[in-house]
């Protein structure tokens, strides 16, 4: 599981609910996690679109699983959720180095602004977890 959090940003395109992690969920690689401080933080839009909830209709979970709470990973293409990443440093309240999309969703406006959200402490958020439930057809109890 990874507790995280969706921060609630207004872009210049309106409202828009932003998922930050300490891990590159899209990458094809295992993340390398070290004890110490976060230096790069992922960002994904729109987590739970209508493709996202339409597959939980058809996932044998409990229905509080089903909630804001918590976004399942069954699978899902993160890649196309990417919106880019920055270096930060918490302590110094500074960002550099956006490594992302920059488009008619993402401005630089609107990175500037989400950095910024990322140092207030008023800004609005909402704890979120990330997990991959186990279904019963994945576990493989044959002898090796």
């Amino acid at each position: 599981m990874l507790n995280s959090y969706i921060l609630i940003i207004k872009t210049e395109g309106g409202e828009r609910e932003i998922f930050v992690s300490p891990f590159s969920l899209h990458s094809k690689w295992r993340p390398d996690i070290k004890p110490g401080e976060i230096e790069i933080l992922y960002f994904y839009g729109q987590m739970q679109d209508d493709e996202y909830k339409a597959m939980l209709e058809y996932e044998d979970l409990d229905e509080k699983f089903k909630s804001e709470r918590y976004i399942m990973n069954c699978g899902q293409d993160f890649e196309k959720h990417y919106i880019g990443c920055l270096h930060v440093d918490f302590d110094k309240k500074l960002y550099w180095d956006w490594k992302g999309k920059l488009d008619n969703n993402m401005s630089e406006q609107d990175v500037k602004f989400l950095a910024e959200t990322l140092f207030n402490p008023e800004s609005s958020s909402r704890p979120v977890m990330l997990f991959t439930p186990t279904r019963a057809s994945d576990i493989n109890l044959d002898r090796m």
